[in-house]
């Protein structure tokens, strides 16, 4: 995927989250296995649409309580992909992927860590709304999924960044956000001893 078509097809990602209410973590499984089938294949603009309709239909089926029928992606398409270009690419993405369809995202590494915070003392007040926090740190991992400079970390190191930059726009105090880290250091995650974690 080239650098121009990332923001579009994260963009028609969104239209679709918005449309059809899918949950953040869809997209970015869908993101996720777009990524690694274009880091194996290489396609042209037809295929490459091919395969992200394939990559939201796989991720919705995984994610959703209510998935996709191939029908609506037939009808989403225009016509220009039928039922059967639909489920082959699908079995393509599968065994590219390996079967492997569960990745780690930073959305879910994000709310893992935002649980973090619960039950960290506030030293003057209430605690610290991890729920609140795990929203915040899921709308920049958003925004993260369309940019490709991001796609050389780790998404446990991006999550941490996240919940940093919720943490700030909460005006967390100071002693919640060092629990905080001192609770993800001792999970040890493994950018842990990268040079510029």
């Amino acid at each position: 995927m080239s650098p121009q078509w990332r923001p579009k097809i994260m963009a028609w990602f969104d239209q679709l989250g918005d449309s059809f209410q899918l949950k953040a973590e869809t997209l970015a499984m869908a993101t996720n296995y777009l990524d690694r089938y274009l880091s194996r294949r290489s396609c042209g603009n037809v295929s490459f649409q091919l395969a992200s309709i394939a990559s939201i239909f796989l991720a919705s089926k995984i994610e959703e309580t209510r998935p996709f029928r191939t029908s609506d992606f037939v009808t989403l398409s225009d016509g220009l992909f039928t039922a059967s270009d639909l489920r082959l690419m699908e079995l393509e993405l599968l065994c590219t992927l390996k079967w492997h369809l569960n990745p780690p995202t930073v959305h879910a590494a994000a709310h893992l860590l935002a649980g973090l915070l619960e039950d960290i003392p506030e030293a003057a007040g209430p605690c610290v709304d991890h729920e609140e926090v795990a929203d915040r740190a899921c709308a920049y991992a958003d925004k993260v999924r369309a940019d490709a400079a991001f796609l050389e970390y780790p998404p446990s190191m991006v999550a941490v960044a996240t919940v940093i930059c919720a943490l700030k726009a909460t005006d967390a105090p100071i002693d919640v956000v060092q629990a905080w880290m001192a609770r993800v250091e001792q999970v040890r995650l493994p950018y842990a001893d990268a040079p510029d974690a």
